[in-house]
């Protein structure tokens, strides 16, 4: 019986995120990751490739919002499509993990070629065991050689294992394929990815704040928060926060989206409360 090289695991090892922007990379690495997220969504809907990375990886790893791996599909794709590598390699694991090889395969190839070991050391598995792509030892050899190289512990591992499952000819046979062993990595169709969704021009989810007013105190501030929750129904039980700036205290309401915002602002108008909206998604 044929012994598989079962590497798709490698789908879901944690990946550090890449600098979407400094301060929402910096967010991120002190597990702030709702922050993070609220700094990186507008960027990343305005086509920055990093956000656009970061944004898949929240939703990946279930990071400030529900896990959602086809979001995190198409935000990695949108990022792979610019040339992110973290974002294509991440994408290609992602569908390998799912059993959906041959989906993954021309993104784990984009990624090998700039010499991103995992994608490397996945590519190999998936033509040492036939998977989404036609067997190829001598292939799947040289890919694991190269990941091996490239300093992937699993890889060494796993480069072992080939040598005592290989014959002699087949191995040589891969030692000459090492400088040409990775196949094209040119992107498919946007449509081709599975259960990619198409994301709106705009955010629905990203959290907005609203200010309200600014106070002498804290106190103060809490106060109308109190008298405005009593009177609209849709804000009892909604977060807010009270920043100080300087002298005063600014009452900041937090909603889920800019949707809700805009409810919100209407109904301060139609009852004459001095509002102010804070540009942005919120930061807190």
């Amino acid at each position: 019986m044929r012994l598989g090289l079962g590497l798709v695991v490698l789908a879901f090892w944690q990946s550090p995120a890449a600098a979407a922007v400094p301060a929402a990379d910096a967010l991120w690495q002190k597990a702030d990751y709702r922050g993070a997220f609220a700094l990186a969504i507008e960027p990343a809907i305005r086509g920055d490739a990093h956000a656009q990375f970061l944004i898949g990886e929240a939703y990946r790893l279930g990071r400030s919002v529900d896990a959602n791996f086809p979001l995190a599909e198409g935000w990695y794709a949108r990022a792979a499509r610019q040339g992110d590598v973290a974002a294509a390699t991440e994408l290609g694991l992602l569908l390998a993990g799912r059993h959906l090889q041959q989906a993954a395969l021309p993104w784990l190839a984009m990624a090998a070629q700039h010499g991103e070991p995992r994608a490397l050391c996945s590519l190999a598995a998936l033509y040492y065991n036939g998977e989404g792509v036609a067997g190829d030892e001598p292939r799947a050899y040289a890919l694991m050689l190269r990941a091996a190289e490239a300093g992937l512990p699993e890889a060494k591992l796993r480069l072992a294992t080939l040598r005592t499952l290989l014959t002699p000819e087949t191995l040589h046979r891969g030692e000459a394929l090492t400088t040409s062993a990775i196949p094209n990595g040119t992107p498919p169709p946007l449509v081709a990815i599975a259960g990619a969704p198409t994301l709106p021009a705009t955010p629905v989810t990203a959290p907005v704040r609203i200010q309200v007013g600014a106070y002498r105190s804290a106190a103060a501030a809490e106060q109308a928060w109190s008298q405005l929750a009593g009177r609209i129904e849709a804000l009892r039980g909604t977060d807010h926060a009270v920043v100080q700036a300087g002298n005063f205290y600014r009452l900041q309401a937090r909603l889920p989206d800019r949707q809700a915002a805009g409810d919100l602002r209407r109904q301060l108008q139609a009852m004459g409360w001095q509002h102010f909206t804070r540009k942005g998604t919120d930061r807190a």
